[in-house]
C-alpha cells in the first residue's frame, strides 16, 4: 500500500462522502436496540419482583436511549456558511459514540490516522514500513472471543521474537531491524457460512532497504482463497515471498500452541495466511 493511498483512503473528504452510506446501517441498529429494550421489559421488568424492578427498568431505559442516540447520530450539525465564498465550515456535529456505530468508529479511525500519518511519513525517511495482515481460520460466534484472545497472545509473542527478547535457535529475527509495530483488529462475516473472519492489520517498522515483499516465488492455498488477494490481484494467484512464508509458519505455530523451533518451522508445510506489502510514497 502506498503512503499516498493511505492519505486518499483516510482523507476528510472521503470520510464525509462515505458517512451517509454508513448511517443507513444505524436504522437497523436502532431497530435492534428498540426490540432488545422490549425483550428486556417483557422478559425481565414485567415479571421481576419489586426488589429488582428498578435495576431492570434502568437497564431497559439505557438500551432505549442507545437506540435513540444511534438513530440521531450526526443528524445535527453546527457551523458557519460563507455565502459569497461558497464555503461551509463544519465546526461540530453530534455523535452517538456507540461501539457498533460504523460512522463513529470510522470517525475515531479517521482521527487516529490524522494523528499518526505525519509521524509515519517522517519515519519512512529512516525505516521501511510494511503492511502485514495476520489471519486465522474462520470461527463461529461462540468461538470468536477465544480466537481473538489467542491472536493477541500470539502477536505479543511474535513481537518478542522480533525485538530479541525471545530467541529461536538458528533463526535470526534481529536481521530485520524491528523498530515498532501498530496493530488493528478487523472482523468480517461470511454470510453464506455464517462464520467470522478475524484478522490483524499491522504496520511494522523495519530496517530500510531489505525489500522483504519482493522475490515472490511461492504459491499455496492462500494464493487463491483470500478475498483481499482476489480484489487486488484481479483473480490472479498471489505469489508469496520467503519472508511471508516464514511468517505464515511462525504464526500458525503460535496460534496452534505448538513449540516454535527451527525443526517445527522447517517441517510445517502450510502456515496460516500472512500477507506483507511495503508501504511506499510515490
Amino acid at each position: 500500500m502506498e503512503i499516498s493511498e493511505i492519505k486518499e483512503r483516510f482523507s476528510l473528504k472521503e470520510h464525509i462522502n462515505n458517512a451517509e452510506r454508513r448511517l443507513r446501517k444505524n436504522t437497523v441498529l436502532s431497530y435492534f436496540y428498540e426490540k432488545l429494550a422490549e425483550d428486556i421489559y417483557f422478559d425481565d421488568v414485567a415479571y421481576m419482583s419489586v426488589k429488582n424492578y428498578d435495576f431492570w427498568s434502568r437497564r431497559c431505559d439505557t438500551v432505549k436511549d442507545r437506540g435513540e442516540r444511534i438513530a440521531l447520530c450526526t443528524r445535527f450539525c453546527k457551523g458557519d456558511y460563507y455565502r459569497l465564498q461558497g464555503i461551509k465550515d463544519l465546526q461540530r456535529t453530534n455523535l452517538c459514540r456507540d461501539r457498533f456505530c460504523d460512522n463513529c468508529q470510522n470517525t475515531i479511525s479517521q482521527q487516529r490516522y490524522e494523528k499518526y500519518l505525519p509521524v509515519l511519513e517522517k519515519l519512512t525517511e529512516d525505516f521501511d514500513v510494511y503492511h502485514i495482515v495476520f489471519t486465522v481460520p474462520n470461527v463461529f460466534i461462540k468461538d470468536l472471543a477465544k480466537a481473538i484472545n489467542t491472536m493477541y497472545k500470539a502477536f505479543a509473542r511474535l513481537i518478542r521474537y522480533f525485538d530479541g527478547r525471545k530467541k529461536i535457535r538458528h533463526v535470526d529475527f534481529l536481521q530485520y531491524g524491528y523498530v515498532g509495530a501498530i496493530r488493528a483488529l478487523e472482523i468480517t462475516k461470511n454470510r453464506e457460512r455464517n462464520d467470522f473472519h478475524p484478522h490483524l492489520h499491522c504496520l511494522f517498522l523495519l530496517k530500510k532497504g531489505q525489500k522483504l515483499d519482493e522475490n515472490r516465488f511461492y504459491i499455496n492455498p492462500y494464493s487463491f482463497n483470500n478475498a483481499d488477494i482476489k480484489h487486488k490481484q484481479r483473480g490472479k494467484p498471489r505469489k508469496f515471498s520467503s519472508f511471508e512464508i516464514f511468517l505464515q509458519k511462525i504464526w500458525r505455530l503460535l496460534i496452534d500452541g505448538i513449540e516454535v523451533n527451527y525443526s517445527n518451522i522447517d517441517e510445517l508445510s502450510l502456515g496460516y495466511s500472512v500477507i506483507c506489502d511495503q508501504a511506499k510514497d510515490r
